[in-house]
């Protein structure tokens, strides 16, 4: 292990080549933390995957590096409330990780987080959870206190789906606020995605009347242009039922609006602002 400070508000630990236990070298993982002071009590938390081989140590019922309990990554306060796992972790998937990352347009297998005022990644909407991309849309791991609001922020275009995979219900949503502001809500009812009739308002918390496992947000309006590759685009608070680690996926509803003419440009937004303006006497 290496520590080295190239300057006064920059930490790196380097773990270079290291072997499972107890000494085994045959297979070998390299991997780095840097913390990075922005001051204020503000500070980034990036973690690097250079090579990993392993997932368990003869002690922890390993054999030949895997099997057994595999590694756990991420950051714990040891409370067993404060702690965030990174994707695969206690599974073989672990080693995933030095194949993806969480920063969008980032190299593979750097993962990035920030503490702001002292609070975790998650517990404001300037602060939220980042996805992990996937074929099918965001998926997100990590844990909640029931009641307690945590933000999360996928990549999205017209609306997107919320599904649980594993873990507590969803028990209310506070969405944020583009053109109108307005949105449709979806339930699922075990076959088929139906409307709720319900008009969710951007900066106002709807709570659900039962707890739910996905829903659906439809109307985010094509006029707000946001653009599908932004991981800051369309922060959403959350709540769940129960305390513990969650699994969850976020898949974006994509619609291909077609790029006009220069000249018919301004026609083209001005429609959108006619279609906005409609939508708006329908759903008061």
């Amino acid at each position: 292990m290496w520590i080295h400070s190239p300057n006064a508000n920059t930490l790196a630990v380097t773990w270079d080549a290291v072997g499972y236990y107890s000494s085994a070298t045959d297979k070998t993982n390299s991997f780095q933390l840097v913390l990075r002071n922005q001051g204020g009590g503000n500070f980034d938390v990036n973690f690097r995957y250079e090579r990993l081989e392993w997932t368990t140590g003869d002690a922890s019922g390993g054999s030949n590096g895997l099997g057994g309990i595999p590694a756990q990554a991420g950051y714990d306060a040891g409370d067993g409330v404060n702690y965030l796992t990174l994707p695969g972790s206690r599974t073989g998937d672990v080693l995933n990780l030095q194949h993806t990352t969480n920063v969008a347009g980032g190299e593979a297998g750097l993962w990035s987080f920030a503490i702001r005022n002292g609070q975790l990644p998650g517990s404001s909407a300037s602060n939220p959870l980042m996805p992990v991309a996937s074929d099918e849309g965001w998926n997100f791991d990590f844990n909640v206190v029931a009641g307690t609001p945590v933000f999360i922020d996928p990549d999205i275009a017209i609306g997107y789906d919320y599904i649980v995979n594993g873990g507590p219900s969803i028990t209310s949503v506070l969405l944020p606020t583009f053109g109108d502001g307005l949105y449709d809500l979806w339930l699922w009812n075990g076959e088929a995605w139906v409307a709720s009739g319900d008009v969710l308002t951007g900066g106002v918390t709807f709570t659900f009347a039962e707890a739910v496992t996905r829903f659906r947000i439809l109307g985010i309006e094509e006029g707000a242009a946001l653009d599908p590759l932004n991981p800051t685009a369309f922060v959403t608070g959350l709540t769940f039922s129960e305390t513990g680690p969650v699994s969850m996926s976020q898949n974006p509803i994509v619609v291909t609006v077609p790029v006009p003419e220069p000249e018919t440009y301004a026609m083209f937004l001005a429609g959108l602002g006619l279609i906005a303006a409609a939508r708006r006497r329908m759903a008061r």
